[in-house]
């Protein structure tokens, strides 16, 4: 088995890339500094920062995909926890209480002054935000190989209902936005947000039942044909198989699709999981699958998360078995979670899951799953 250091040797000569990690979410809403890297507690811990500048560059990641989420208004009375937890957090109130639309540029502003004020602050690898191709592609030829931030926005919520709004999101860098997420928004109907059986579940929360025979509706389609007319990543995850099904035939291989943070259904069948289905149409776009670090979500409800690098594996192995090896990508949905696994905790932790895969598949294989595909896809789908 290769050793932890020859696995971050192996990553320096790599990209290594996260779909989807929510830094913004803390830096915005519980006011976390992303310069300071806190200890990574594996206990339930939904303020802590784990997506730190400190603990990216320790994990060697050079290219973020930062996911903007505004706080869906719905919440309030789904999850009676939101509720007390807003009276204690005043960037979640804000959120809660303001349109979505501006929230998001705010957010999206917001972490792009963290970001500058984290590159005075510490004192490795600087983080450069790319808003468009070629400042991506700058950026990358850098020989300091500083960490490129891309924005992403969460659930369509944060359009307001119009194709303008999509538009100001594109020209301010957003290379990629997630269709859906917990509850319809005019956009694209979701599937079950949160795992079967999670422990919130049991507490009262989440109890709104989505319609998994809901399709896309008009607005939905305008978007999508706007998104692939642009070229602006359209992210699948927490969209209902029916409505994915009519994006792939707009789409008809046109640009890469993608779902940034997700398992594959043949270890755990459930709506929110890459199908059979999903496999084949992603695999012909030459789209991304990026593999959620949740053991709720790779294998179903599950007494303990010290096991998550084994199920990233298999779920990585899973999809290779099923032909797609050039669609694998890494989708923590770091800060996204509140209970993160026990041996996975934040992105200082990858270089353990690239030893692993390095045991278990060939060099070339993991260069492209730790980053390789993402970024030839992101070249191919984001601009003109």
């Amino acid at each position: 088995m290769p050793t932890l250091d020859e696995a971050r040797r192996f990553q320096a000569d790599c990209v290594v890339a996260d779909l989807h990690a929510h830094p913004a979410l803390k830096t915005e809403i519980v006011r976390r500094k992303f310069w300071e890297r806190p200890s990574a507690h594996k206990e339930f811990a939904p303020t802590k920062l784990r997506t730190s500048l400190p603990s990216l560059d320790a994990g060697g990641i050079n290219l973020l995909f930062s996911a903007v989420y505004v706080p869906e208004k719905k919440l309030r009375d789904d999850c009676w926890l939101v509720r007390p937890a807003s009276w204690f957090t005043p960037g979640l109130a804000r959120a809660l209480k303001g349109a979505p639309f501006e929230v998001t540029c705010n957010m999206i502003t917001g972490f792009e002054e963290a970001v500058a004020v984290a590159n005075q602050r510490t004192d490795g690898r600087k983080a450069i935000v790319a808003r468009s191709r070629a400042e991506l592609e700058t950026a990358l030829a850098d020989p300091a190989r500083p960490m490129v931030v891309l924005h992403t926005v969460e659930g369509a919520h944060s359009l307001g209902g119009t194709l303008a709004n999509l538009r100001t999101l594109f020209e301010q860098g957003v290379c990629m936005l997630t269709l859906a997420h917990f509850y319809p928004n005019g956009v694209s109907p979701p599937v079950a947000g949160v795992p079967r059986d999670h422990l919130i579940r049991k507490l009262g929360c989440f109890r709104w039942k989505p319609d998994l025979d809901a399709t896309l509706p008009t607005l939905g389609e305008s978007v999508v044909k706007a998104m692939l007319d642009w070229g602006m990543l359209i992210d699948l995850t927490h969209t209902t198989p029916p409505a994915r099904r009519r994006i792939y035939e707009i789409n008809q291989g046109r640009r890469p699709l993608v779902m940034s943070h997700v398992g594959s259904t043949r270890l755990f069948d459930d709506p929110m999981n890459a199908s059979p289905t999903d496999i084949e149409a992603i695999v012909e776009c030459q789209g991304l699958i990026g593999v959620i670090f949740m053991t709720d979500w790779l294998i179903g409800p599950h007494p303990t998360n010290a096991d998550t690098l084994a199920q990233v594996v298999a779920t990585i192995r899973a999809l290779v078995d099923q032909g797609a090896e050039d669609c694998i990508a890494l989708g923590s949905d770091f800060d996204g979670m509140t209970d993160p696994p026990d041996d996975l905790r934040e992105p200082a932790d990858i270089p353990r899951l690239t030893q692993a895969l390095l045991e278990s598949f060939t060099p070339e294989q993991v260069r492209k799953f730790i980053g390789g595909n993402a970024l030839r896809a992101l070249r191919a789908g984001w601009g003109r």
